[in-house]
């Protein structure tokens, strides 16, 4: 899979906008990344493997909230975007 980083995640990826990742579900290709590039754990994963409540995951311009979250099956040519949520007030 082939997974687009927001701009404010490709500052720990050597600047890298897209990063090849394996894997048959999507919790498996985020573990591959942050494997890759560990200073991003803190940002895709809240604690051990449960996925940060404030990024959002689309496969193929889909959202996995709507699919099997993490569990959400993949294929070597999906694409999967990363986007950040905004908080604040």
């Amino acid at each position: 899979m082939l997974i687009t980083l927001p701009t404010l995640l490709q500052t720990h990826t050597k600047g890298e906008k897209e990063v090849e990742c394996g894997g048959d579900t999507i919790q498996q290709g985020l573990l591959q990344l942050v494997e890759l590039y560990p200073s991003l754990k803190s940002y895709i994963f809240k604690q051990e493997e449960q996925l940060n409540p404030f990024i959002n995951l689309y496969i193929n311009g889909k959202d996995i909230r709507y699919l099997d979250q993490e569990k959400t099956l993949i294929n070597p040519d999906d694409k999967v975007e990363i986007l950040l949520s905004l908080a604040g007030g």
